[in-house]
């Protein structure tokens, strides 16, 4: 009875987890300061629940371009967005920005653009490349408790 309810108990973990939703977070490495407020914003979702995938956790040795193969199967893309991002995004094509804008727009073109969820760390025209800004968004002034409880709210209603 108890290999059965111990065996019942591990199919129950393992079918919520595949049933967490998956948030992908891009963003380009514009300073120590920058990716310690995008993973702030990973942590808090992790505690909230989701399965993130955020480069800056990676383990060592990971292909970059495997891991941004990921995007393809969340259900929501977290674009952080910059002046930096969006330079990035749009002039250094052997970059890995690069790479994962090309990615994400091929998830925005193939009618899938709802999952793209433009989060803006500069004002928003000057964060984001087309078409990521036609999107409807949020403006992050600071990653504080305030900004994070209303992530989580836009999330809960999304899904």
């Amino acid at each position: 009875v108890l290999e059965e309810f111990m065996e019942r108990s591990e199919q129950e973990t393992e079918r919520k987890k595949m049933e967490r939703k998956k948030i992908f977070i891009s963003y380009s490495m514009d300073s120590p300061s920058h990716i310690k407020k995008v993973a702030r914003i990973a942590e808090h979702l992790e505690k909230e629940g989701y399965e993130v995938y955020f480069y800056g956790k990676a383990v060592i040795g990971v292909n970059n371009i495997v891991f941004m193969q990921k995007i393809e199967h969340c259900d929501a893309i977290l674009v952080i967005g910059t002046k930096e991002y969006k330079r990035k995004s749009s002039e250094e094509p052997s970059g890995g920005t690069f790479t994962e804008s090309c990615i994400i727009s091929s998830e925005f073109m193939n009618s899938h653009y709802e999952k793209i969820i433009p989060l803006a760390f500069d004002e928003f025209e000057e964060s984001f490349p087309k078409p990521f800004n036609s999107n409807k968004g949020m403006r992050v002034k600071r990653v504080d408790k305030y900004f994070l409880e209303k992530l989580t709210l836009a999330l809960r209603e999304k899904f």
